[in-house]
């Protein structure tokens, strides 16, 4: 009786337009057990596309793409960047990619990691494993956590606030596993609105990311009594050295893992770690407030997302913080000048927010019947963080005409 091979080799292919660049990958590669590797000199436009199209069509899908390029040959990650995610393959870079453009290309292309253009034998194996990890678990949202991003449009907008009240209302009201990462290493705001004094953190989890597991991060986060988890620089730590976008997408991956839902305050200038973070998001949360300066802001923030990192207009809400109807612009301008359909309007209670910030108490606990309170809910359950609450009591009406002595 012939025998059926019941663990077939995963479909592997190499591409790239440097011939010996792709056979020295295929030669570090051969006789590896369990992956069938098959490799593609992309001389011709679209040529890469047109192979990953006839693999569609057989039996089986090819469970990863290695892409070996540098700086001046990018074609093959901008026609990757065209594929939709749900479709597209597993893509491993090996090759240096140095420009903030390139390693945006790399971003838009789907890349889950950047390699050496030689990399040793037992480093490519690590990364194809997470690679066929990552393709037999693509559309299983229940191993992931979802991701949100939260930047702002210019200083002083608000985004702490509105990203530590979403957390903590998903912790709260959602009763989900939710952490809270603040990439502000100099400051750390998050741990002052939260009233919490990390001992170690963001910093160190990042030194120790070769030994840790999910279990193992446990350690680097400080815990809300709500159970909001933080992940923040320790008090009095300071570091020179910017966090390196790779080690940030690895230790990101096992956050998810271990939380149902991950908020991030990102920084407005975009660095490694925020690009990182964004280019992974669920949804990406643009802060602003009503000026004419904030709306431009906005606007150039909204397109470089859009255009040259691509991300999807349907992954990005706009939210116009301490809105008020006295303002010049609203909100009906600011989305047809930034170029979104809509953006969603929190109202201006600043006395109460900046109790909530300044008392360390989440809003929640201080006004939950109040309007931001009720913005807030309802923009976190269209961030699929929780289901619609029960309809709001008599009593709770009652304390939002109280509330609205801080508007």
């Amino acid at each position: 009786m012939p025998t059926v091979d019941l663990n077939p080799p995963a479909k592997l292919l190499i591409a790239g337009p440097n011939a010996a660049a792709v056979g020295n990958l295929v030669a570090t590669l051969r006789d590896q057990p369990g992956w069938h590797t098959t490799s593609l000199i992309t001389d011709a436009p679209h040529a890469l596309l047109n192979a990953l199209a006839s693999a569609a069509d057989g039996a089986s899908r090819i469970a990863a793409v290695i892409v070996a390029c540098d700086e001046q040959h990018l074609d093959d990650l901008e026609a990757l960047a065209t594929l939709d995610a749900g479709l597209r393959p597993p893509v491993i870079i090996c090759g240096t990619l140095k420009s903030a453009e390139a390693n945006r290309t790399a971003l838009r292309a789907g890349a889950i990691d950047l390699l050496p253009a030689a990399p040793p034998l037992a480093e490519l194996l690590v990364t194809l494993r997470h690679a066929t990890q990552q393709n037999g678990t693509r559309g299983q949202t229940a191993d992931r956590g979802r991701l949100v991003t939260v930047i702002g449009a210019a200083g002083g907008v608000g985004t702490t606030f509105v990203a530590c009240t979403l957390a903590h209302l998903s912790a709260a009201v959602g009763h989900r596993r939710t952490l809270i990462v603040d990439l502000d290493l100099v400051y750390a705001p998050l741990a002052t609105a939260l009233a919490l004094r990390p001992e170690r953190g963001l910093s160190e989890a990042l030194q120790q990311l070769a030994t840790l597991d999910t279990t193992a991060f446990e350690g680097y986060v400080t815990r809300h009594p709500s159970g909001l988890a933080l992940l923040s620089n320790q008090e009095g730590a300071f570091s020179t050295q910017p966090i390196d976008g790779e080690s940030f997408r690895t230790l990101l991956r096992l956050m998810r893992q271990g939380y149902q839902q991950v908020f991030i305050e990102g920084s407005r200038w975009l660095d490694a770690p925020t690009t990182v973070a964004i280019a992974e998001s669920d949804h990406v949360l643009i802060v602003l407030q009503q000026s004419v300066a904030q709306v431009h802001n906005a606007a150039r923030l909204y397109r470089l997302l859009t255009q040259q990192m691509g991300v999807p207009a349907a992954r990005i809400v706009v939210v116009l913080n301490r809105h008020t109807s006295r303002a010049t612009v609203q909100a009906d301008m600011a989305a047809k000048a930034i170029g979104c359909e809509s953006v969603v309007v929190v109202p201006n209670m600043y006395g109460l927010a900046l109790d909530s910030m300044d008392a360390a108490i989440p809003l929640l606990d201080l006004d939950r019947s109040s309007a931001v309170a009720r913005s807030l809910l309802e923009l976190g359950q269209r961030l699929g963080e929780y289901t619609p609450t029960e309809p709001e009591s008599l009593l709770r009406k009652a304390l939002g005409v109280i509330s609205r002595r801080y508007a």
